[in-house]
């Protein structure tokens, strides 16, 4: 009162019938012409509803942050995750190829042992591509897509595709063939 301000308050107050609400206090002292103090002109409305209101809004704020904060970690995890399977797929596999296609040089192509080091090296290669393949699509649900375009050669695909399970199929006294021309 003394510098002539108004006063301004939110308060939480208890209602005659034990009810507790929140009251919006505001207030301006009022002076007569020659300065002395001769009350005050004010309000206090009830305002527990907005009040509630923003409580809430405040809470679900809180509770959208914790939950994005959340998933941006474990977006992080999954990163780590990927990358760390990535290269625990990858080593293994590379030295399987790398020794497969070593051995193939040495060896001869009609060398009973060819074909089954033939066939190492092309799952192997196949396995590589599937990793990346999952990789990829992992980057791409990301948004972070890098295409490559290369030539393919079907014939050779479908080739391949069955050799992998040539094995298999002479135990069950089956025989795969492949009717395609020549690459």
């Amino acid at each position: 009162l003394e510098e002539q301000r108004g006063l301004h308050a939110l308060v939480r107050a208890r209602r005659h019938d034990g009810q507790w609400r929140w009251i919006e206090m505001t207030a301006t002292p009022r002076y007569s012409a020659d300065g002395r103090f001769i009350g005050l002109a004010g309000s206090s409305p009830d305002v527990t509803e907005q009040r509630e209101i923003e409580l809430a809004r405040e809470q679900l704020l809180e509770s959208e942050r914790s939950a994005r904060n959340e998933a941006e970690s474990m977006a992080r995890l999954k990163d780590e995750f990927l990358a760390t399977l990535s290269h625990e797929l990858r080593t293994p596999l590379t030295t399987i190829l790398g020794w497969s296609e070593l051995l193939l040089q040495r060896v001869e192509e009609g060398h009973p042992n060819y074909k089954g080091l033939s066939v190492i090296a092309s799952s192997a290669r196949a396995q590589k591509r599937l990793i990346s393949d999952m990789l990829d699509l992992s980057s791409m649900l990301l948004g972070k897509v890098q295409l490559e375009v290369e030539s393919l050669d079907l014939v050779e695909q479908v080739r391949e595709a069955l050799n992998t399970q040539e094995l298999a199929a002479e135990g069950k006294d089956q025989v795969l063939e492949v009717h395609a021309p020549s690459t």
